[in-house]
């Protein structure tokens, strides 16, 4: 079952927008990324916490004229999260966010709705992968 969001930035109610629509811009994933999505979180310039993901039914895949695959994602609604995640501050969350629509991170759901923060998240993450590393390192 997919249980990843797309996160990305844009001004405005663009994820209300888009739930109204039926869909978000075209974006060119991975295959394994697309085929994980689940759900489409859009933070506006200056948010403090996610709030309200849309909920992706399906994705569609686009070609362009220079051969590259696109991937539109379909959306059903949007769903207010019973709890907030607040996105927290430092250096690691300011170089991850997305800056314009066209960019854009994927974090598990899970993950993300038991998080404190997802700077808390970014960091648990950097450090287990930090720890992967020694131990590859120590099995070597």
């Amino acid at each position: 079952m997919a249980t990843t969001v797309l996160i990305t930035t844009h001004p405005g109610a663009a994820l209300a927008q888009a739930c109204l629509r039926g869909r978000w811009i075209p974006l060119p994933l991975r295959a394994d990324q697309a085929h994980d999505l689940s759900h489409l979180v859009i933070l506006r310039p200056g948010a403090t916490s996610i709030e309200v993901v849309g909920r992706i039914w399906s994705l569609q895949c686009i070609g362009t004229l220079d051969g590259r695959l696109h991937w539109l994602p379909l959306l059903d609604g949007r769903r207010r999260l019973r709890h907030p995640v607040p996105l927290g501050a430092g250096p690691l969350l300011n170089t991850w966010l997305p800056r314009h629509g066209l960019q854009w991170q994927v974090l598990p759901l899970q993950e993300l709705l038991l998080a404190e923060s997802v700077a808390e998240l970014l960091s648990d993450r950097a450090d287990q992968a930090g720890g992967d590393r020694a131990d590859q390192a120590l099995a070597a």
